[in-house]
């Protein structure tokens, strides 16, 4: 059990501030939550688990987060290095996935991701229209 706090970290492009969160080491289980930080103008919440202990049926990953207010584009280019949209948004994820091997976790995965552009219901509309093609998750709405 532990707690992580940073101040500022750029990992693969994606850069963040004031990451803080609560580990719990256990049993081949990663548990990190609460998990919370400043990106791209906004900030986000939530859990992530790795479970590496899964036996035949392979190992397990979560992903809950919560973001708000995150500068799209910036955040896209750094980290798809795609420039797709411009604005603001909210951002939900919930993704899980379970495999033996990194190809069987790709094929595995599941969930949610739900985004709400700021500004009006033309603008929402038409930025949907751009990114939506991109999601690719089973199981995505």
């Amino acid at each position: 059990k532990g707690a992580v706090h940073i101040g500022a970290l750029q990992v693969s492009g994606l850069k963040v501030a004031q990451l803080n969160a609560k580990v719990n080491l256990a049993d081949g289980r990663l548990d990190v939550a609460p998990l919370s930080m400043n990106l791209y103008g906004g900030s986000t919440s939530g859990s992530a688990m790795v479970n590496a202990a899964g036996g035949a049926a392979g190992n397990a990953v979560a992903l809950r987060q919560n973001m708000v207010g995150i500068s799209i584009n910036p955040l896209m280019q750094d980290l798809l290095h795609k420039d797709l949209i411009e604005g603001r948004g909210n951002v939900t994820l919930d993704l899980n996935s379970r495999g033996a091997t990194v190809g069987a976790m790709k094929r595995a995965l599941q969930g949610k991701v739900n985004h709400l552009p700021s500004g009006t219901g033309a603008e929402r509309a038409s930025i949907l229209g751009k990114i939506t093609p991109g999601i690719n998750f089973r199981g995505c709405k």
